[in-house]
């Protein structure tokens, strides 16, 4: 199993328990259909170290069976993380769980004869088993605007179960040329289906075909470090409708900079098991060890020297990281602090906290104390007190961007409203 070997082949595993921060039994849960609750459950259970899955890691691609499917998997997890294909915002346990895609095994490289600048179809949608309201509106759309491409499902003559096979009017794609379609399209629906995580996303970013997420309450995969304003674009699904007046607003510089961006994280992140694997050691890592962990840059950028070249005059990044940094005052107010930093860290555009301890009589709260945050944070310790210290340029803004903020009463929210 790739998932396994790429977990015992990297730097983080030890065959001894007794070293050990955390557990990966070794059981195929990827697919609930394939398992069964009861029985995994007990197996679960007679593990020596489980202890009600306390520090245990189980991977779960596609929770739930027919006909409702359901978002987490069906089996007794205790207090196990999960690194889940198909989490909602109302089952994700932020800074817990992880969101991982769902991988398809049928990938293949494709190319299209078309250059990147030269691609015919404005958005395609060709995913099957969507709900019956989101194909009457696709098919509208299709209707309305001829950028608009709609494969559905074959008549009769084809099998209807094989999602590798879909059709338009009388002509039939099969896979893997199924994505040549969407190589010649800019943009690509993911929408919501019968399971919320799906393998159209990864199919999109595959074919540098730019994401339009249609799904109200789906977790992107890895959006725990990930930063998906660069690679997709996410409508609310009673926004359907307006879907082709929104991409019309969209720049060609725009569209060059998110496929490149899907090209990326496709390449690194999803492209195998074992890349699937390897991001959520890495992010594990990044939570038990944070002094040591991974920027926003290292994440979400090309390593330095590797940006490839822009198809236009001018640079297509800005020389700062994109997103804000917050830049919080506080003298010794902790519990409104921790407050603010937990609110602020939810607000998507925001890269790190920097808290400015502006009290020279008391040290900062000890690091254990400290709420776990999903975003880095950095504490320095002033020599003055002055108001003004919130203003100075510290070297950990990473950001062009600054919110300055010195007073903990405030209402922060609407700061992820203009950010």
């Amino acid at each position: 199993m790739e998932l396994i070997d790429e977990i015992q082949q990297s730097e983080f595993y030890t065959s001894d328990p007794t070293k050990a921060c955390l557990f990966v039994p070794p059981l195929d849960l990827l697919n609930e259909s394939n398992i069964k609750p009861k029985a995994i459950s007990q197996i679960l259970n007679s593990l020596p170290h489980w202890n009600n899955g306390t520090n245990h890691v189980l991977f779960n691609m596609l929770p739930g069976t027919a006909p409702d499917y359901a978002e987490i998997i069906g089996v007794n997890t205790g207090r196990a993380l999960i690194m889940g294909g198909g989490f909602s915002t109302w089952t994700y346990r932020r800074g817990y769980d992880i969101s991982i895609p769902v991988f398809n095994p049928a990938r293949c490289s494709v190319k299209s004869s078309l250059s990147e600048r030269n691609r015919p179809w404005l958005v395609v949608a060709s995913q099957p088993h969507i709900h019956f309201e989101f194909r009457s509106e696709i098919a509208s759309l299709a209707s309305e605007n001829a950028g608009v491409i709609q494969l559905g499902l074959c008549s009769h003559a084809w099998d209807p179960k094989n999602a590798t096979i879909r059709c338009l009017g009388e002509k039939v794609f099969k896979y893997p040329n199924l994505l040549k379609v969407q190589r010649e399209a800019n943009f690509c629906f993911v929408i919501r289906a019968a399971r919320l995580g799906q393998s159209g996303l990864s199919d999109a970013l595959m074919a540098s075909c730019v994401p339009i997420v249609v799904a109200d309450s789906y977790v992107l995969p890895f959006s725990e470090v990930l930063d998906w304003k660069r690679a997709a674009f996410q409508i609310r699904e009673d926004e359907l409708h307006n879907t082709v007046k929104i991409l019309h607003g969209v720049s060609e510089l725009r569209i060059a900079e998110m496929r490149d961006q899907c090209r990326l994280l496709w390449e690194r992140y999803f492209s195998s098991m074992a890349r699937i694997g390897r991001t959520v050691l890495l992010i594990l890592n990044d939570r038990i060890f944070p002094h040591v962990s991974k920027t926003y840059e290292d994440w979400n950028d090309h390593p330095p020297g590797l940006i490839p070249p822009s198809p236009f005059l001018f640079p297509t990044i800005s020389p700062h990281g994109q997103g804000f940094t917050a830049v919080v005052l506080t003298y010794d107010r902790v519990n409104s602090l921790f407050k603010v930093i937990q609110q602020l860290a939810q607000v998507p555009s925001l890269v790190k906290i920097v808290v400015v301890w502006n009290n020279q009589k008391k040290k900062p709260p000890a690091a254990s104390v400290w709420p776990k945050l999903s975003k880095p944070l950095k504490v320095i310790q002033t020599q003055a007190n002055r108001r003004s210290n919130r203003f100075y340029p510290y070297k950990d803004i990473e950001t062009e961007a600054v919110l300055a903020i010195g007073h903990l009463n405030a209402n922060f929210r609407r700061a992820g409203v203009w950010i």
